[in-house]
């Protein structure tokens, strides 16, 4: 059958010749009621439908703890991110503590949840300092807890692609010393190649002084990064299907309206009403103790 744009029984059908069967698609790609909107769905519908029973077998015939089951969680959220209309990519933050790892998921939204900072790797961090806080804000990005695979303390990121500089600088500041890319970005990543020496000179700085190791995802059997070569292309393509149709909008200033000056008036209105007689109103009390200083004779 189809689902707001998706043939879930095909996929399906893929699934059972990679030998799954009884998988819940609807659960790993809810449906999208906005799908029809979504610019180029007619080649994201075909690579989706082809390539999510790949990526559910990356995951089941990797190694507990690998490389290949990390990257193949955060493809899992690229998958939905690109069904979603957005940049397909995803990111998996991996925590382990007392013996315990979770896992915490991340997706780009930028096109899709009004918050030009949805980025992957800045919505897995969201998440991370969100439960930190004690909120249960992100509680649906939990996906995992289990066994450790030893007793030591460790935080690392897993992300699908180069980190842009925007999520470097997050990455350092949130000081995680692990993090494993899927994918080169030589356009526009900031942490794999020629790239990760073309930012201010502070970040190299602080990536030196916290030791930060970046490692990226390669088809070498001996490399604690390998990846099985057949999944590579599908971690390659899930990023650059669309990415010519948002970086269009990026550069037209049509993403998202969340940034138009008029979206911005009406919440503020919303906030502080509408009533205005052009009369200056101070909301901060610091700012309004400034302004109401009395000057006297000195």
């Amino acid at each position: 059958m189809k689902n707001e744009g998706l043939n879930y029984a095909k996929i399906d059908a893929c699934m059972q010749q990679r030998g799954y069967s009884g998988v819940n698609i609807q659960a790993i790609l809810p449906p999208n009621p906005n799908f029809d909107k979504i610019p180029n769905k007619t080649i994201i519908v075909p690579f989706i439908e082809d390539n999510l029973p790949k990526v559910v077998e990356m995951i089941n015939t990797a190694k507990p703890y690998s490389f290949q089951e990390y990257l193949g969680y955060a493809m899992v959220w690229g998958m939905r991110a690109l069904s979603q209309g957005t940049y397909g990519i995803g990111a998996l933050y991996i925590l382990n503590h007392e013996g315990q790892e979770w896992l915490i998921a991340g997706r780009n939204g930028l096109a899709t949840d009004m918050d030009t900072s949805k980025h992957a790797e800045m919505d897995a961090i969201d998440a991370v300092e969100s439960i930190a806080r004690g909120e249960d804000t992100y509680k649906d990005r939990v996906i995992l807890r289990r066994k450790a695979r030893d007793d030591n303390d460790r935080k690392m990121i897993m992300t699908s692609l180069d980190p842009c500089p925007m999520c470097r600088v997050r990455i350092h500041n949130h000081n995680i010393p692990l993090v494993g890319v899927g994918n080169e970005d030589t356009f526009a990543g900031s942490m794999v190649g020629a790239n990760a020496d073309m930012m201010p000179p502070l970040w190299k700085i602080i990536m030196e002084a916290q030791g930060t190791q970046v490692t990226l995802a390669n088809d070498n059997p001996q490399n604690l990064a390998y990846i099985d070569p057949q999944y590579l292309p599908v971690v390659k393509q899930m990023f650059e299907l669309n990415r010519d149709d948002i970086d269009r909008a990026l550069k037209e200033g049509v993403l998202s309206n969340i940034s138009d000056i008029k979206t911005i008036a009406l919440g503020l209105v919303r906030m502080f009403g509408r009533r205005f007689n052009n009369e200056e109103k101070i909301f901060d009390p610091g700012i309004k103790a400034i302004r109401g200083a009395k000057s006297i004779s000195l």
